[in-house]
Order: C-alpha cells, then sequence, then structure tokens
C-alpha cells in the first residue's frame, strides 16, 4: 500500500511556500525552528539535534516517509511531523512548528494542522480497506503549548478537545548529591543490553508498570527495541532495582539533552506489589548521581500532571520543579 505523505498532501499553501519531504540535510534548521518555537511557547529550550534524529528516524516517522519542511525562498518557515500508530492500534500523532513572527504565520498554523489530521485520516481509511486494523477507537492526538492560541483554535474548529497536560520537570545538581538508600532486602544493578534476557525483563517490567497509564499502548518486542536504539540512547544508564534477583523497577537515563549538558531519565517506574517502599525515589536519585559523575548541571524529565502513581510528589521531593506544560489534544480519527 502507497501512503499519503506529509509533503504530498501539503497543498494550498501561501504564496511563495513549498513543502517537501524532510531529509538529514535539514536537521540543523529544523532544529532551529523548533527552538523558537519552545522559547516562544515557554521561554526556554534544551531541543538539540541528536534528539530531533532519533525523533524523525522513530519507527512511527522515518523521516521524509512521516514528516514534511515547508520553505520560503529555501528557508525553513513550517514543519509537519507525524507519527503512525495505526496498525499498532497507538493512534495517529502529529505535531505542526511555524517560525514565530512569520508573516503567514496563522495561515500556515492553520494548513499544517488540518493536513495533518487529514493524513491520518487517510492511513486510517487505507488500512481499514486493506483489512489491516480494527477502525473503531482511534484517536488522533497534538501537543502544543498553553500559550499557541492559533493552534489550540483550530484544533478546536476541528473537534479536538483539551484531554491532559504534561510537565517537563527539572532539578540543577549543585551542592553534595543525597545518598541512594534503599530499603532492606533490595539492591540496583545496570540492565545488561547484551544480555537477551535482560532486555526482555526490561520489556516486561516497562509494560506492566505503565499498562494502567493514561494513553499507554505497548508496542511489540522488536519496534520497541528499535526506538531504543536510537542515537541517543545509553544502556550504561538503565537501571533495575531488584529483589531476590528479581526485578521490581527500573529507570533508563539517556543522552536526549547532553549536548545542552543536562541528563534525562526517559522513563521510570515500579512494580504495583513493590510501591510505596521508597524505590522510585531512590530510583531517581541513582539517575542523578551518575548524571553528576557525567558532569551534568542537571536531570529532566517529563511527567503526566494527573499521573494517579503519586510520580509528582516524588520528583517534587527529590528538588525537581516544573520548567515546561504541554497541553495534549484529541479527538477521534475518523467519525
Amino acid at each position: 500500500m502507497t501512503l499519503l505523505t506529509p509533503a504530498e498532501a501539503l497543498r494550498n499553501l501561501p504564496e511563495g511556500l513549498s513543502a517537501r519531504p524532510i531529509s538529514v540535510q535539514d536537521l540543523a534548521a529544523a532544529t532551529q525552528l523548533m527552538r523558537a518555537v519552545d522559547i516562544e511557547g515557554s521561554g526556554t529550550t534544551s531541543t538539540n539535534p541528536e534528539e530531533c534524529a532519533d525523533m524523525f528516524g522513530e519507527p512511527e516517522c522515518r523521516w521524509g516517509q512521516g514528516a514534511a519542511v515547508v520553505e520560503r525562498d529555501t528557508k525553513l518557515v513550517g514543519l509537519l511531523v507525524t507519527f503512525d500508530g495505526v496498525e499498532s492500534g497507538r493512534g495517529w500523532s502529529y505535531d505542526a512548528y511555524v517560525q514565530p513572527g512569520d508573516p503567514d504565520e496563522r495561515d500556515l498554523i492553520d494548513g499544517l494542522v488540518r493536513t495533518g489530521l487529514e493524513v491520518g485520516q487517510r492511513r486510517w481509511a487505507d488500512a481499514a480497506a486493506a483489512g489491516q486494523i480494527a477502525p473503531a477507537g482511534l484517536v488522533a492526538k497534538l501537543a502544543c503549548y498553553p500559550s499557541e492560541s492559533h493552534v489550540r483554535a483550530v484544533l478546536a474548529e476541528l473537534g479536538f478537545v483539551e484531554d491532559r497536560r504534561f510537565w517537563r520537570m527539572i532539578v540543577e545538581h549543585d551542592g553534595l548529591a543525597e545518598p541512594v538508600q534503599l530499603p532492606d532486602g533490595y539492591s540496583l544493578r545496570v540492565v545488561r543490553a547484551d544480555v537477551e534476557a535482560d532486555l526482555h525483563q526490561l520489556f516486561e517490567v516497562g509494560n506492566t508498570c505503565f499498562a494502567d497509564h493514561y494513553d499507554f499502548t505497548p508496542l511489540p518486542f522488536d519496534q520497541w527495541w528499535e526506538v531504543l536504539s536510537g542515537e541517543t540512547e545509553d544502556p550504561t544508564q538503565w537501571l533495575f532495582v531488584e529483589r531476590d534477583g528479581e526485578p521490581a523497577g527500573y529507570a533508563r537515563g539517556s543522552d536526549r539533552y547532553a549536548t545542552e549538558g543536562l541528563g534525562y531519565v526517559a522513563s521510570l517506574g515500579v512494580l504495583r506489589e513493590h510501591r510505596g517502599r521508597g524505590l522510585a525515589g531512590a530510583l531517581l536519585r541513582a539517575r542523578f548521581a551518575d548524571d553528576r559523575d557525567r558532569g551534568r548541571s542537571g536531570t529532566l524529565l517529563h511527567v503526566d500532571s494527573a499521573n494517579p502513581t503519586g510520580a509528582i510528589r516524588v520528583y517534587e521531593s527529590a528538588g525537581m520543579r516544573v520548567d515546561q506544560e504541554y497541553v495534549f489534544h484529541r479527538r477521534a480519527l475518523f467519525d
């Protein structure tokens, strides 16, 4: 089946603008555009080329298959990035970026947001016609900053509703590191990425920890591992907390913000039967300590602001604070 790409769908652009599939050569310009949107929306940015390369290369995007740039006289002024989780049941996610202050900013936002939904609906229709998926229940999703009022207005016109808010949290590493304290019978160790049993345990524990979390749909193992093989992933920063040789929880650090001098906790979870014993805080502080040892000035993570497990209390007690907020919108992919 030949899929409609965002570049093919971006038509009727304002005069003087053109669209084409993104390429590796666009990485620096695309990163700068995304940084400008971050600063306009939140006053801060840590977006970097390595992080963006991983995002564009994700199995659900795959560079020009899922992302398109919009140019005026060879200057990149717009970016549409889609993530095709239709077949896996994860839904259709996309992001739209427009250079703040561009003379066609409002029209371009309108076109990118509408086109992103159109491409997802076409993907849904093609997959349903081919019998690949059960079409019921799939959703379209887009996140933006609360201050992006025109993006939010277009989404509302298209039937999207605000569904959730996510926070990025940060802690600065100054002074002495807090000790990592574990209850009796528990220990920490690094995940052995060259041992298949460890990887399957990490996969299973992660799926179990997040099974009841907002918007979580597990990937097949092979696709999960492909995502974790990105440029910014580093298994030396992946930890198990164990009891009697069996994982009770895990934390995955990464180099997502390493070029900005920051560590990142990509994922952290504790199995339900081991919660309430301080293991999440111990894993978090272990990641902080490792980031300090790597010369990083702070550590970042993302969290659902309505997280039901008490994670935010753990993060705040470890000294973390919110430095960015994102509004997640969703609607049925196809009415």
